[in-house]
């Protein structure tokens, strides 16, 4: 059950909570492709259409994370086969199990977000790999490869494409800042690039990008 007046869901008798609009928006969009095969391209698809920067990979491990009983096993979004695209495969995902929609669609809600000026809220994967980036000294990018999570090829990122990643999302951070429509979690990782980002080659290049921003 998915009730779209509220944004609560619920499966196998189970409440599940989806922290944020667009993860619930994301939550809908499998509910009603429920028991089909979604591409990864449709995933991706669909993410630019809401504002989302998550690569299709993350979002799936992010909705796993909030429907599975074990997200490593999953038993209600489930990789149904793969297509070998170049050197990576693309993954297709069903959600398997019947869907109810409740309530009246949040449209009004939808048209007040898509009012905001500026560059859309960053994704929570970047949010915690920012965090996890600038909090811990100890932390190296290899790390934040992993929390980041595979991209769209279904391959987890290099580093230099790791480090673009963050890079982008404390861009999109600070512009958000700057136009007055961050939100409380990007505010504090925000916060935390400014006291101080570690010594090692990889945190020394980002805080030279971090020096050029404006926010």
């Amino acid at each position: 059950m998915i009730n779209q007046e509220t944004g609560e869901a619920e499966i196998d008798g189970r409440k599940i909570k989806t922290p944020g609009r667009i993860n619930f928006r994301f939550l809908v969009f499998l509910g009603q492709n429920a028991k089909k095969d979604i591409s990864t391209d449709e995933i991706q698809e669909f993410a630019q259409k809401v504002n989302s920067l998550s690569t299709s990979g993350g979002i799936v491990a992010r909705i796993r994370r909030l429907i599975e009983e074990d997200p490593k096993n999953p038993q209600i979004l489930k990789t149904v086969g793969f297509k070998k695209i170049g050197a990576g495969n693309i993954a297709n995902y069903r959600l398997d199990c019947d869907v109810e929609f409740i309530g009246e669609k949040l449209e009004e809600a939808a048209k007040e977000e898509e009012k905001l000026k500026g560059p859309p809220a960053v994704f929570e994967s970047r949010l915690e790999a920012l965090h996890a980036f600038v909090e811990n000294p100890e932390v190296l990018i290899d790390e934040i490869i992993q929390i980041l999570g595979p991209s769209r090829e279904g391959q987890l990122l290099t580093r230099p494409r790791a480090l673009f990643s963050l890079k982008k999302a404390a861009s999109f951070i600070a512009e958000r800042i700057k136009n007055g429509i961050s939100t409380e979690a990007e505010r504090k990782v925000w916060e935390k690039i400014k006291i101080g980002i570690g010594r090692d080659n990889d945190k020394e290049a980002f805080a030279t990008f971090i020096a050029g921003l404006d926010a």
